[in-house]
């Protein structure tokens, strides 16, 4: 767990969470990560995460078209990949996106920003691009504020599902702007 301030760029690497049920704060000061065959940011475990954006900067997360694991089902209803992970920003568990910077997500593989969890948005300006979903929750997907903007070649550009449980599965826009 921690906080971390993460600069710079990388052609081909990944910031990857192994945190335990410890929380973990990622500072994205103007990076640009590339990773071709899986997250450039994956959450594999961590109590939750927060990724903020600093002021005025800029950060973008791109990955390839495919990804290294071998993925055995595609959902034949939504085109959705079974497998992780499945997006360009991927969380296991709870997931906030905050700051006063920019964040461009460009997936080819699949969806842009992911969450088994809960994932909130409570600022910042959001660009995400994806062949599949744009932004994919599970327990629920919340917009508080910031300048939210998805495009979705395939898939929906907002989207929480959460199978059987009452009370899960949905997305909650308060304030902010969403295109």
């Amino acid at each position: 767990g921690g906080a971390y301030v993460i600069e710079g760029q990388t052609s081909n690497g990944q910031i990857y969470v192994e945190a335990g049920e410890n929380q973990v704060h990622l500072i994205l000061n103007g990076v640009t990560i590339h990773c071709e065959k899986s997250a450039p940011i994956y959450v594999n475990n961590g109590k939750k995460t927060v990724v903020t954006l600093a002021k005025d900067k800029d950060n973008t997360l791109s990955d390839g078209a495919q990804y290294e694991y071998s993925v055995e089902e595609r959902d034949e209803t939504t085109g959705e990949i079974k497998g992780e992970p499945n997006a360009a920003l991927f969380s296991k568990k709870a997931l906030t996106i905050n700051g006063e910077g920019t964040l461009t997500v460009n997936s080819k593989f699949n969806n842009g920003i992911g969450c088994k969890d809960e994932l909130k948005i409570m600022s910042g300006n959001i660009n995400v691009t994806a062949v599949n979903n744009a932004i994919r929750g599970n327990d629920c997907v919340v917009i508080k504020n910031g300048n939210v903007k998805v495009n979705s070649t395939n898939g929906d550009g907002i989207k929480s599902t959460k199978e059987g449980v009452e009370n899960k599965g949905y997305v909650y826009i308060e304030g902010g702007t969403v295109d």
